[in-house]
């Protein structure tokens, strides 16, 4: 390129950056030059994640949204290390307070819970349960894979009636100018049990400590 033509672009033109891959040219980082991620760059998110990267969801990447990490308003980059693949629903529960998602150098996923519970996806897809503190000498639990029968039971049904209970109850909490939350209490004294449900909880559900919190949300 003549100089001549180098300082005339420098002048008045407009220079963006683009990352891209050394053999096949993709775009891997569009940094903060676009939103939406070229078709090339979704395609390889969708490749790497396989599917929904949330825990235990299996709905394939194709099928996800294409989401930031870090989000765009808060100066996260368009790039291959800030995108992850997202189904509908857990796009939403990204976005949920106490919620929280970031990714390590190495390129797992780290998911945080409103409980301080993390969860870290590997690029293989497999689940660990990192180490906690619990009870009231804060006792080290070390971190622990989760076995898929735990993790396939979270299925699209079972969030859905989770999401149910935390619509009934910010509906609540906002007549009483309260936090929402689901709370597991059982029947009071003197109160009626309630009617069964057709379908018996797995033991995966019951090993997980779901059962008590989905008795608390009606199914409908």
């Amino acid at each position: 390129m003549p100089a001549a033509t180098a300082r005339a672009l420098a002048a008045g033109g407009v220079w963006r950056r683009l990352i891209t891959d050394p053999v096949s040219g993709t775009v891997l980082d569009v940094g903060r030059t676009h939103y939406r991620p070229p078709v090339a760059l979704r395609e390889l998110v969708q490749a790497r994640d396989g599917s929904c990267t949330f825990p235990g969801c299996t709905i394939p990447a194709a099928r996800c949204d294409t989401d930031h990490i870090q989000p765009w308003a808060e100066g996260g980059a368009t790039s291959l290390s800030n995108l992850t693949s997202l189904c509908q629903a857990h796009h939403r529960l990204k976005h949920t307070p106490g919620w929280s998602l970031s990714r390590t150098d190495s390129g797992d996923l780290t998911w945080c819970t409103p409980t301080g519970a993390r969860y870290r996806r590997s690029l293989d897809g497999s689940i660990t349960l990192l180490a906690h503190r619990i009870g009231p000498r804060q006792l080290l639990v070390p971190a622990q894979k989760i076995p898929a029968r735990l993790t396939e039971a979270v299925d699209d049904a079972v969030l859905s009636r989770l999401q149910h209970g935390l619509d009934l109850s910010a509906r609540d909490a906002t007549r009483a100018g309260e936090r929402p939350r689901i709370t597991s209490r059982g029947p009071r004294p003197g109160q009626p049990v309630g009617a069964f449900e057709t379908t018996a909880y797995s033991d995966a559900l019951h090993d997980l400590g779901l059962a008590p919190l989905l008795d608390e949300i009606p199914p409908f």
